[in-house]
Protein backbone atom coordinates (compact mmCIF):
# COMPACT_ATOMS: atom_id res chain seq x y z
CA UNK A 1 0.00 0.00 0.00
CA UNK A 2 2.70 2.25 0.50
CA UNK A 3 4.19 1.71 -2.70
CA UNK A 4 1.61 2.48 -4.36
CA UNK A 5 0.74 5.75 -2.30
CA UNK A 6 4.48 6.67 -3.06
CA UNK A 7 3.79 6.35 -7.13
CA UNK A 8 0.60 8.56 -7.11
CA UNK A 9 2.59 10.88 -5.05
CA UNK A 10 5.89 11.02 -7.38
CA UNK A 11 2.90 10.83 -10.38
CA UNK A 12 1.20 14.29 -8.94
CA UNK A 13 4.20 16.12 -8.53
CA UNK A 14 5.72 15.63 -11.40
CA UNK A 15 2.82 16.59 -13.15
CA UNK A 16 1.62 19.31 -11.37
CA UNK A 17 5.43 20.36 -11.96
CA UNK A 18 4.70 20.34 -15.61
CA UNK A 19 1.81 21.88 -16.03
CA UNK A 20 2.80 24.97 -13.90
CA UNK A 21 5.69 25.51 -15.90
CA UNK A 22 8.87 24.50 -17.09
CA UNK A 23 12.28 25.57 -15.39
CA UNK A 24 15.35 26.18 -16.81
CA UNK A 25 18.69 26.48 -15.09
CA UNK A 26 22.11 28.06 -16.58
CA UNK A 27 25.71 28.28 -15.12
CA UNK A 28 26.97 32.22 -15.51
CA UNK A 29 30.67 33.20 -14.17
CA UNK A 30 29.60 36.65 -14.13
CA UNK A 31 30.07 39.14 -11.41
CA UNK A 32 26.99 39.09 -9.31
CA UNK A 33 26.05 43.22 -9.46
CA UNK A 34 26.50 42.87 -13.32
CA UNK A 35 24.50 39.85 -13.90
CA UNK A 36 21.83 41.54 -11.29
CA UNK A 37 22.12 44.80 -13.37
CA UNK A 38 22.18 42.87 -16.66
CA UNK A 39 18.84 41.34 -15.94
CA UNK A 40 17.08 43.35 -14.43
CA UNK A 41 17.50 46.07 -17.69
CA UNK A 42 17.52 42.33 -19.85
CA UNK A 43 13.90 42.22 -18.67
CA UNK A 44 12.45 45.88 -17.94
CA UNK A 45 14.27 47.69 -20.77
CA UNK A 46 14.51 45.03 -23.42
CA UNK A 47 11.78 42.72 -23.38
CA UNK A 48 9.63 45.35 -21.64
CA UNK A 49 8.26 42.93 -19.41
CA UNK A 50 6.76 44.83 -15.96
CA UNK A 51 8.69 43.32 -12.90
CA UNK A 52 6.74 42.62 -9.83
CA UNK A 53 9.04 42.13 -7.40
CA UNK A 54 12.59 41.91 -7.03
CA UNK A 55 15.21 41.77 -4.01
CA UNK A 56 18.88 42.44 -5.17
CA UNK A 57 20.17 41.05 -1.57
CA UNK A 58 17.90 37.47 -1.69
CA UNK A 59 18.57 37.01 -5.14
CA UNK A 60 15.20 36.88 -7.54
CA UNK A 61 12.98 38.96 -10.00
CA UNK A 62 9.46 38.19 -10.87
CA UNK A 63 7.76 39.97 -13.71
CA UNK A 64 5.13 39.39 -16.07
CA UNK A 65 5.82 37.67 -19.59
CA UNK A 66 4.59 38.38 -22.77
CA UNK A 67 4.64 35.85 -25.31
CA UNK A 68 4.35 36.51 -28.98
CA UNK A 69 0.87 36.39 -29.30
CA UNK A 70 0.72 39.14 -26.30
CA UNK A 71 -0.58 36.39 -23.96
CA UNK A 72 0.82 37.00 -20.27
CA UNK A 73 2.04 34.72 -17.82
CA UNK A 74 3.94 35.06 -14.61
CA UNK A 75 7.67 34.76 -14.61
CA UNK A 76 10.55 34.05 -12.10
CA UNK A 77 14.15 34.33 -12.44
CA UNK A 78 16.23 33.21 -8.93
CA UNK A 79 20.07 33.95 -8.69
CA UNK A 80 21.40 30.70 -7.04
CA UNK A 81 24.84 31.43 -5.89
CA UNK A 82 27.93 28.71 -6.26
CA UNK A 83 31.62 28.40 -5.75
CA UNK A 84 34.31 26.86 -8.10
CA UNK A 85 37.92 26.46 -9.20
CA UNK A 86 40.48 24.78 -7.48
CA UNK A 87 40.14 25.86 -3.91
CA UNK A 88 35.98 26.65 -4.15
CA UNK A 89 36.89 30.60 -3.94
CA UNK A 90 35.22 31.75 -7.23
CA UNK A 91 31.75 32.88 -7.52
CA UNK A 92 28.91 31.44 -10.79
CA UNK A 93 25.33 31.88 -10.35
CA UNK A 94 23.06 29.82 -11.58
CA UNK A 95 19.68 31.60 -13.35
CA UNK A 96 17.00 29.46 -12.45
CA UNK A 97 13.95 30.65 -15.12
CA UNK A 98 10.74 29.58 -14.41
CA UNK A 99 7.81 31.16 -16.40
CA UNK A 100 4.21 29.68 -15.26
CA UNK A 101 2.40 27.55 -18.49
CA UNK A 102 5.71 28.21 -20.71
CA UNK A 103 7.95 25.76 -22.55
CA UNK A 104 11.76 25.32 -21.80
CA UNK A 105 12.43 26.56 -25.22
CA UNK A 106 10.80 30.25 -24.49
CA UNK A 107 12.87 30.34 -21.02
CA UNK A 108 16.05 28.67 -22.91
CA UNK A 109 15.55 31.28 -25.69
CA UNK A 110 15.61 34.04 -22.76
CA UNK A 111 18.76 32.48 -21.16
CA UNK A 112 20.47 32.54 -24.95
CA UNK A 113 19.51 36.37 -25.32
CA UNK A 114 20.68 36.94 -21.49
CA UNK A 115 24.04 35.97 -22.80
CA UNK A 116 24.00 37.67 -26.01
CA UNK A 117 23.39 40.91 -23.51
CA UNK A 118 26.35 39.86 -20.89
CA UNK A 119 28.75 39.42 -23.61
CA UNK A 120 27.80 42.43 -25.56
CA UNK A 121 28.65 44.79 -22.35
Amino acid sequence: MKKILLIVLSLAILFSSSVAGAKYKELFKVEYTKLWSTVVRFVRVDKDWEIIDKDKENGYLIFTHRDIKGNEKKGSIEFIKRKFGKDSTREAYDLLINIRGASSVDERMIITDLKKKLHSE
